[in-house]
Parts: C-alpha cells; sequence; structure tokens
C-alpha cells in the first residue's frame, strides 16, 4: 500500500491512498454481514423495472390490496415500516436470522406464518422469492450479482440503495428511492412529510457545520481505523450534503474505506471525528471503537481534545444507511454533534 500525505497552500494535510487499500473483508465473512454501499453500482441499475405503464399501474392499486413485497435493501424495509407497510413485506433478508436494531419492529414478525427469512442479502433464498410470487423486489449493493435473477422473479425489481453519484446527491438518491416505495404502494401523502422532515433537518445541519471546521469520518473493525473521503458514494454525504469541510484529500475510497496510520489522523488534525464501530453494527466480537480510538497519538487531535469525536449509531449507518426514520436519525445525530 502506497500512501503519501501532501499539504495545500493553506495547510490542509491531504491524504493520497492507493485504491487497492481496504480494510480485512475476509473470505470467512458472512456473506451476510457485509451490507456495506458501492460506488460502482450502473445508473441503470437504479431502476431495473418493466415498463412505465406497468409501474403506473401499480400505483394505482389500494395499499391494502394484498401487494406482495421482496426486501434485500434495509432502506427500503425501513420505508415500508415508517409508512405502516409493514403487512406488504412477504419476505426479507437477515443478517444471521436477525434485523438491525433499527427495523427490531420487524423482528417479531419473522416465521412461518409471517414475514420469511430470505438469509443473507448477497446470496438470498430465491426458491422461496420464486414461491411467493411477489409483486415488486427491492434490493442493495449486495444483491447486485444476481439482479438478473430478480427480473425472472418479478416484474417490477428496484435498485435502492442510497448513493450520492452519477449526478445525484446522496439524499436526492435517498429521496428517490423513498418515493418509489411510496408510489408502488399509493402513499405519496404519507411519505412527503417525513420527507419534508429529513430535508429541514439537513438545512439546519448545514448552516451549523459552515464554521464546525474540519471533519472525517471513521470506520472501526479489527482493530483498524479506515477513512471516507468526498468521493465515496455513502458516507462522503457528510462533507458533499451537510457542508463539513474535509480534514483531507482522501481518494481512491473502497467500499470499506481506506486504512489509516494514526500518524496520518495526527497531521490531518480534524476538529470534528464521526465514528461507526462495523464490528458492532455486524455482531462481530472484538475491540470497540473507543477502545481503538484510545491511542495517544489520536488524543492530540484538536477532535478529541475538544470532545468533538462522535459515536454513531453502527447499524444504522453501516446496515440501513436510508429510509425514512434511519436516515432522519442519521441526521439527527450529526445535528446532535453539533450543539
Amino acid at each position: 500500500m502506497s500512501l503519501a500525505l501532501r499539504r495545500t497552500t493553506v495547510g490542509v494535510a491531504s491524504l493520497a491512498i492507493a485504491a487497492t487499500s481496504l480494510v480485512g473483508c475476509s473470505n470467512s465473512e458472512s456473506d451476510s454481514t457485509s451490507t456495506s454501499t458501492t460506488t460502482s453500482t450502473s445508473a441503470a441499475e437504479a431502476t431495473t423495472t418493466t415498463t412505465e405503464s406497468s409501474s403506473a399501474a401499480a400505483d394505482k392499486k389500494d395499499e391494502k390490496s394484498g401487494k406482495k413485497a421482496i426486501v434485500m435493501e434495509y432502506g427500503a424495509a425501513d420505508t415500508l415500516a415508517s409508512l405502516g407497510l409493514e403487512d406488504h413485506i412477504a419476505a426479507i433478508s437477515t443478517v444471521n436470522g436477525k434485523l438491525p436494531k433499527p427495523l427490531e419492529g420487524l423482528q417479531s414478525k419473522i416465521g412461518e406464518d409471517g414475514i420469511k427469512d430470505l438469509g443473507s442479502l448477497k446470496q438470498p433464498k430465491l426458491d422461496v422469492i420464486a414461491d411467493l410470487s411477489p409483486d415488486v423486489i427491492y434490493y442493495g449493493a449486495r444483491g447486485r450479482k444476481i439482479k438478473d435473477e430478480f427480473s425472472k422473479l418479478s416484474d417490477n425489481v428496484y435498485y435502492t440503495q442510497a448513493e450520492g453519484k452519477d449526478g445525484k446527491t446522496f439524499f436526492e438518491s435517498n429521496r428517490e428511492n423513498v418515493e418509489q416505495v411510496a408510489k408502488d404502494f399509493g402513499v405519496m401523502d404519507k411519505a412527503e412529510p417525513k420527507l419534508a422532515e429529513i430535508d429541514k433537518l439537513v438545512d439546519e445541519v448545514k448552516a451549523k457545520s459552515a464554521d464546525a471546521g474540519t471533519a472525517l469520518i471513521l470506520m472501526t473493525t479489527g482493530g483498524k481505523v479506515s477513512a471516507y473521503g468526498a468521493d465515496d458514494g455513502w458516507y462522503g454525504f457528510i462533507y458533499n450534503d451537510l457542508g463539513f469541510k474535509p480534514a483531507g484529500d482522501i481518494v481512491n475510497s473502497d467500499v470499506h474505506g481506506n486504512t489509516i496510520s494514526w500518524e496520518q489522523l495526527a497531521e490531518l488534525n480534524p476538529d470534528h471525528v464521526f465514528v461507526f464501530d462495523r464490528d458492532a453494527a455486524i455482531g462481530n466480537e472484538g475491540e470497540s471503537a473507543e477502545q481503538i480510538l484510545d491511542n495517544e497519538i489520536f488524543k492530540q487531535t484538536n477532535a478529541a481534545k475538544n470532545g468533538n469525536v462522535h459515536y454513531l449509531e453502527p447499524q444504522n449507518w453501516y446496515l440501513v444507511g436510508g429510509g425514512l426514520d434511519a436516515m432522519k436519525s442519521m441526521v439527527t445525530e450529526v445535528k446532535d454533534a453539533l450543539k
């Protein structure tokens, strides 16, 4: 791994990290425990559907018509739950049989007579999907490789992972995904007020972040620390959408961020650090984010000295990362950090 720090004329540290750097996403890791978004999804995947006439017909179907949804992306699951559409979820992917804590309201509904467990996000049980004859399928980054299989099982298949790319901001992408789900079930009137709440929160954060100094978003896992830059399709929204000035130029971000040393963190010297614990999110044992960042060099950063190291709810940030209630909670966490 080649690492090089460079400073701009205004003294901001800049970190160039090789694209091959990544935090250990080992082959032994369960497919179901890796749901972080990627930045390589094609624009076409965002709307893998049948004709517009089919979608329009779906819009007109009554909410209580018994329409069945297959959910393999947790932002869509959050949206369905937030809009009171839980009973339309026929099957959902899980992480070792469990749903993320933000979706715990759906956990009790999983069973033989309720929502079917599809297994992992990456390798769902296609036979279960086929038996259910779903009206609509929602999938995310981990289902990209088998998306063609989904189109054989339903006429309406949507990629609903929120991503800041292809000319869209992260929040524009999330809004489109929420609107798609709401239109599918004819409940746009319920979705709009909730989306407006998120927009209001974003504006409130932006009003404060402009004078908050520099920021850096970190992930801890396996005893290591990774950083995400503004070019990351998911976590880059801290900078691109919420208005924080990046502490450094972190380029070629991998899906699991780019490993960073304590010395590099010290040179970047962010005023705010936002950190989430991947191991806690997926139930892996190991040092917590707090334990890992209990480092004498890191303690000398402005963020640590001024009490501006903000520990984020890991399952929202790593496993859900979109929707309505989860998205509102994520932005609220950032807003509260600036009080």
